[in-house]
Protein backbone atom coordinates (compact mmCIF):
# COMPACT_ATOMS: atom_id res chain seq x y z
CA UNK A 1 0.00 0.00 0.00
CA UNK A 2 2.77 2.45 0.91
CA UNK A 3 4.52 1.71 -2.38
CA UNK A 4 1.35 2.56 -4.30
CA UNK A 5 1.08 5.91 -2.51
CA UNK A 6 4.73 6.68 -3.21
CA UNK A 7 4.34 5.70 -6.87
CA UNK A 8 1.26 7.88 -7.15
CA UNK A 9 3.11 10.80 -5.57
CA UNK A 10 6.02 10.35 -8.02
CA UNK A 11 3.59 10.19 -10.94
CA UNK A 12 1.93 13.39 -9.78
CA UNK A 13 5.30 15.16 -9.44
CA UNK A 14 6.28 14.01 -12.92
CA UNK A 15 2.96 15.21 -14.37
CA UNK A 16 3.36 18.60 -12.67
CA UNK A 17 6.91 18.99 -13.97
CA UNK A 18 5.77 18.04 -17.47
CA UNK A 19 3.08 20.74 -17.28
CA UNK A 20 5.63 23.33 -16.13
CA UNK A 21 8.01 22.31 -18.93
CA UNK A 22 5.22 22.45 -21.52
CA UNK A 23 4.26 25.98 -20.45
CA UNK A 24 7.91 27.09 -20.59
CA UNK A 25 8.21 25.63 -24.11
CA UNK A 26 5.00 27.40 -25.13
CA UNK A 27 6.28 30.74 -23.82
CA UNK A 28 9.59 30.22 -25.63
CA UNK A 29 7.69 29.57 -28.86
CA UNK A 30 5.66 32.74 -28.29
CA UNK A 31 8.89 34.69 -27.82
CA UNK A 32 10.13 33.33 -31.15
CA UNK A 33 6.91 34.50 -32.79
CA UNK A 34 7.33 37.91 -31.14
CA UNK A 35 10.85 38.17 -32.56
CA UNK A 36 9.35 37.62 -36.03
CA UNK A 37 6.55 40.12 -35.39
CA UNK A 38 8.98 42.76 -34.09
CA UNK A 39 12.19 42.22 -36.10
CA UNK A 40 13.41 45.76 -35.39
CA UNK A 41 13.09 45.13 -31.65
CA UNK A 42 10.98 48.24 -31.05
CA UNK A 43 9.10 46.56 -28.22
CA UNK A 44 5.67 47.16 -29.74
CA UNK A 45 3.67 46.17 -32.78
CA UNK A 46 0.73 47.98 -34.30
CA UNK A 47 -2.40 46.51 -35.83
CA UNK A 48 -1.08 47.27 -39.31
CA UNK A 49 2.22 45.51 -38.61
CA UNK A 50 0.39 42.56 -37.06
CA UNK A 51 -2.03 42.19 -39.97
CA UNK A 52 0.83 42.36 -42.46
CA UNK A 53 2.96 39.80 -40.63
CA UNK A 54 0.20 37.24 -40.09
CA UNK A 55 -0.38 37.11 -43.84
CA UNK A 56 2.99 35.40 -44.20
CA UNK A 57 2.80 31.61 -44.47
CA UNK A 58 5.59 31.19 -41.93
CA UNK A 59 3.75 33.27 -39.33
CA UNK A 60 0.50 31.43 -39.95
CA UNK A 61 2.37 28.16 -39.41
CA UNK A 62 3.90 29.44 -36.15
CA UNK A 63 0.49 30.44 -34.82
CA UNK A 64 -1.16 27.26 -36.07
CA UNK A 65 1.47 25.12 -34.37
CA UNK A 66 0.55 26.83 -31.09
CA UNK A 67 -3.17 26.32 -31.75
CA UNK A 68 -3.86 30.05 -32.16
CA UNK A 69 -6.24 31.15 -34.91
CA UNK A 70 -5.05 34.16 -36.91
CA UNK A 71 -7.78 34.02 -39.56
CA UNK A 72 -9.19 37.32 -38.26
CA UNK A 73 -6.05 39.25 -37.35
CA UNK A 74 -7.84 42.40 -36.22
CA UNK A 75 -10.02 40.49 -33.74
CA UNK A 76 -7.02 38.61 -32.37
CA UNK A 77 -5.07 41.85 -32.11
CA UNK A 78 -7.95 43.45 -30.20
CA UNK A 79 -7.99 40.55 -27.77
CA UNK A 80 -4.25 40.84 -27.22
CA UNK A 81 -4.25 44.64 -26.84
CA UNK A 82 -5.23 44.54 -23.15
CA UNK A 83 -4.83 48.28 -22.55
CA UNK A 84 -6.56 49.32 -25.80
CA UNK A 85 -3.52 51.43 -26.75
CA UNK A 86 -3.59 50.43 -30.41
CA UNK A 87 -0.33 48.56 -30.03
CA UNK A 88 0.83 45.38 -28.34
CA UNK A 89 3.86 45.05 -26.11
CA UNK A 90 5.54 41.71 -25.52
CA UNK A 91 3.95 41.26 -22.08
CA UNK A 92 0.48 41.81 -23.55
CA UNK A 93 1.31 39.39 -26.33
CA UNK A 94 2.56 36.67 -23.99
CA UNK A 95 -0.26 37.04 -21.46
CA UNK A 96 -2.90 37.31 -24.17
CA UNK A 97 -1.70 34.24 -26.04
CA UNK A 98 -1.39 32.24 -22.83
CA UNK A 99 -4.96 33.20 -22.00
CA UNK A 100 -6.17 32.07 -25.41
CA UNK A 101 -4.23 28.81 -25.32
CA UNK A 102 -6.30 25.68 -24.94
CA UNK A 103 -10.02 25.31 -24.48
CA UNK A 104 -12.18 27.44 -22.24
CA UNK A 105 -12.37 26.04 -18.76
CA UNK A 106 -15.68 25.76 -16.98
CA UNK A 107 -14.53 28.34 -14.43
CA UNK A 108 -13.67 30.80 -17.22
CA UNK A 109 -17.15 30.42 -18.69
CA UNK A 110 -18.78 30.85 -15.27
CA UNK A 111 -16.76 34.00 -14.57
CA UNK A 112 -17.71 35.46 -17.94
CA UNK A 113 -21.36 34.61 -17.39
CA UNK A 114 -21.26 36.30 -13.97
CA UNK A 115 -19.64 39.42 -15.45
CA UNK A 116 -22.25 39.63 -18.21
CA UNK A 117 -25.07 39.31 -15.69
CA UNK A 118 -23.48 42.06 -13.58
CA UNK A 119 -23.16 44.34 -16.63
CA UNK A 120 -26.80 43.69 -17.56
CA UNK A 121 -27.87 44.60 -14.03
CA UNK A 122 -25.90 47.84 -14.25
CA UNK A 123 -27.45 48.65 -17.64
CA UNK A 124 -30.91 47.88 -16.26
CA UNK A 125 -30.27 50.33 -13.45
CA UNK A 126 -29.16 52.98 -15.93
CA UNK A 127 -31.85 52.50 -18.55
CA UNK A 128 -34.61 51.09 -16.41
CA UNK A 129 -35.30 48.25 -18.81
CA UNK A 130 -35.13 44.52 -18.37
CA UNK A 131 -32.28 43.15 -20.48
CA UNK A 132 -32.04 39.46 -21.26
CA UNK A 133 -29.13 37.54 -19.78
Amino acid sequence: MDEAVQASSRDQKVAIQEEIDAKADYVNNLKQIWAQLDPWNTGIITLEEFEEKVQEDTMRAYFSRLKLDVSDASVLFGMLDADDSGSIEIDEFLQGCLGLHGTARSLDVKIMHHQIRHMCTMLNDIYGEKLRH
